[in-house]
C-alpha cells in the first residue's frame, strides 16, 4: 500500500499557505530534509514525521490513511446546521470529517426570511456558486439584490459582501459549492 507521504506533507503544507523554511523553523526538522520528503527521496523517520504533523495540526496517521475513491452519504448521515431561530437550514452534502478543498451544501430558505437593510453581509476568502432547486431567492452582493429563480445559477468571488434571503411565498430549497471550506 502507498500511502504518498511526499504529497500529502506538500498539500497539506501549501493548504496552510506555509513556506518550507517557515515549516522547518517551528519543527526543528530541516529544510533541505523537508523537501527531499516532499520531492519522495527520503523516507522520514516517525519522530520527524510526528514534529512535522505537530506544526501542521494533523494526528501522525493522517499521513498513513489510504483515502477513499469516494463518498457516497445518505440521507440523515449529513451534519446539518440550522440558524436563524430555524429559518435557514444548511445540510452538508461533503463528508465533514474529510479533508475537503470545497464545502458542497443544500441550503433551504423558509419563506419571508428577510435581513436588515443594516446587514452588510459577510466576506470571506475564495468563491462560491449555486443553484435554485426550487423556488426563488435574493443574493445581496455587492449592495446589490438579484433575483434567482428555480434553474438559475451565480458564481461570485466570497470577498465580496454578500447573504441569501427568501422574502417570498414559497420556501427556496438551493445547491452550494464553497471553497475553501466555510463550514
Amino acid at each position: 500500500m502507498e500511502f504518498q507521504l511526499d504529497r500529502k506533507l506538500r498539500d497539506l503544507r501549501k493548504e496552510q499557505n506555509m513556506s518550507i523554511q517557515t515549516l522547518s523553523d517551528a519543527s526543528g526538522v530541516s529544510t533541505g530534509q523537508i523537501s527531499q520528503i516532499e520531492h519522495g527521496k527520503v523516507t522520514p523517520s516517525v519522530i520527524c514525521l510526528w514534529k512535522l504533523a505537530n506544526v501542521l495540526n494533523v494526528d501522525l496517521n493522517y499521513f498513513f490513511e489510504e483515502e477513499p475513491a469516494c463518498f457516497v452519504q445518505k440521507p440523515g448521515e449529513r451534519k446539518v446546521i440550522v440558524t436563524n431561530e430555524g429559518t435557514n437550514t444548511y445540510e452538508l452534502l461533503s463528508p465533514s470529517e474529510h479533508r475537503n478543498k470545497i464545502d458542497f451544501v443544500r441550503i433551504t430558505l423558509a419563506p419571508h426570511v428577510e435581513y436588515s437593510s443594516d446587514d452588510e453581509g459577510v466576506t470571506h476568502e475564495g468563491e462560491e456558486g449555486g443553484y435554485v432547486l426550487k423556488g426563488r431567492m435574493v443574493v445581496h452582493l455587492d449592495g446589490k439584490d438579484i433575483v434567482l429563480e428555480e434553474g438559475d445559477s451565480i458564481y461570485y468571488s466570497s470577498k465580496r459582501p454578500h447573504y441569501y434571503a427568501n422574502p417570498f411565498d414559497e420556501e427556496c430549497i438551493s445547491i452550494w459549492c464553497m471553497s475553501p471550506l466555510f463550514f
